[in-house]
């Protein structure tokens, strides 16, 4: 076997052990991305980490059979795959799996089957020995129940289903298929920032009218969460091999931890779920935070504010004017109870013949005039 195999360089294992080799690109892939995506979290976590452990040592030393330990990780590996089922129906979900290393869906079940095949070829010594490694915490058994919930959770469904209509929308918008657009905070027709002062910043494409589609609340992103932290302590818990003695000769074998390494997996993936959902979520701050200053500022007879009438070329925010207006006058149109808005649709054509004709003064002050006129009937223009 080949000695990098699962990304060990010191192992040296007999062929004739029931050992799968994982990818070794996936492999160096999946520890870089969760080392970056997760340097927030080990900053904010440190101290909860060690107060996890304290949490999941189990109070018995008495050894487990080893049937009980093989359903364990047979568990755990089975509800990773379920998990990864359910995710693979939404782009955020199909992009997360395409940046461990997969494919696709298919090559995952693939890979999950042969680690099926190891643990179910295990003879008792070796499961009494991963018992042994595994007795100071349950946190596995925790993963699995995570992963379990995280796949009949609302909260997380609500959450995958806006996220979905947001990339469609914006895949539409750029004529792009969501097989190939960028995901916001991941694989790719957005570069969102959190920050205003991030390098090469890009204004978010905000859409007014559907600011209801980004995930924002707090229990959206609660289940991913959780996953990666448990598997996080699991990945700490569990050592990278299950040594096994060897009699007379001396030495050790080392067999890869299978627990571990579906732990790791599961880290990363929710980790690039959690990585999407949050910069979706910045952007959604962002978005509405800029349309209450624009509200506010089409709302008084103050002077404008040079921002709100320059163009992006030029810096300026006026392209948001025009898509705010613009959504706010379709959103009165299409109500239930529809609102009037012929004057309003008057003045925004106006507007944006002056806005296509680069007199921006002259389209902000129409922007802010069709603003006014929604509802109206007597077309007041000032």
């Amino acid at each position: 076997m080949d000695a990098g195999c699962f990304g060990f360089p010191d192992m040296n294992l007999p062929d004739s052990l029931p050992v799968i080799c994982l990818k070794t690109d996936m492999n160096k892939r999946l520890l870089f991305r969760v080392i970056v995506t997760a340097m927030s979290a080990f900053l904010l976590a440190g101290i909860a980490l060690a107060q996890g452990r304290q949490s999941v040592t189990r109070t018995t030393t008495e050894p487990r059979p080893a049937s009980m330990v093989r359903n364990e990780v047979l568990a755990l590996i089975d509800e990773f795959e379920a998990l990864a089922g359910y995710l693979s129906n939404y782009t955020l979900g199909r992009s997360a799996l395409q940046d461990m290393g997969y494919d696709d869906y298919k090559d995952l079940q693939e890979e999950l089957a042969g680690y099926r095949k190891q643990v179910r070829s295990l003879s008792e010594d070796l499961l009494t020995a991963m018992d042994k490694q595994m007795r100071h915490s349950k946190a596995l058994v925790d993963l699995t129940s995570r992963m379990r919930n995280a796949r009949e959770d609302q909260s997380m469904t609500k959450a995958l289903d806006r996220y979905e209509r947001y990339i469609n929308r914006r895949a539409s918008d750029s004529g792009a298929d969501t097989r190939s657009a960028q995901l916001p905070g991941g694989g790719s027709p957005l570069n969102s920032r959190a920050t205003a002062t991030a390098v090469n910043y890009i204004k978010p494409a905000c859409k007014f009218d559907e600011l209801d589609d980004y995930p924002s609340a707090d229990p959206d992103i609660a289940a991913p969460k959780g996953i990666a932290f448990t598997a996080e302590v699991v990945y700490e818990a569990l050592p990278p091999n299950i040594e096994i003695p060897i009699p007379v000769v001396g030495g050790v074998i080392k067999i890869p931890q299978v627990g571990r390494i579906i732990a790791t997996a599961a880290w990363g993936t929710a980790a690039e779920i959690l990585n999407g959902l949050e910069a979706a979520r910045e952007e959604a701050k962002y978005c509405e935070a800029l349309a209450f200053t624009i509200e506010g500022a089409l709302s008084t007879d103050d002077p404008a504010t040079i921002s709100l009438v320059l163009d992006r070329d030029d810096g300026g925010y006026l392209d948001y004017v025009r898509d705010l207006v613009t959504a706010v006058i379709d959103t009165a149109e299409f109500a239930q109870k529809p609102i009037k808005i012929n004057c309003a649709k008057r003045e925004l054509s106006a507007a944006n013949a002056f806005y296509s004709g680069g007199k921006y003064l002259e389209a902000y002050k129409k922007y802010r005039s069709a603003y006014a006129q929604v509802g109206n009937d007597s077309c007041e223009i000032k």
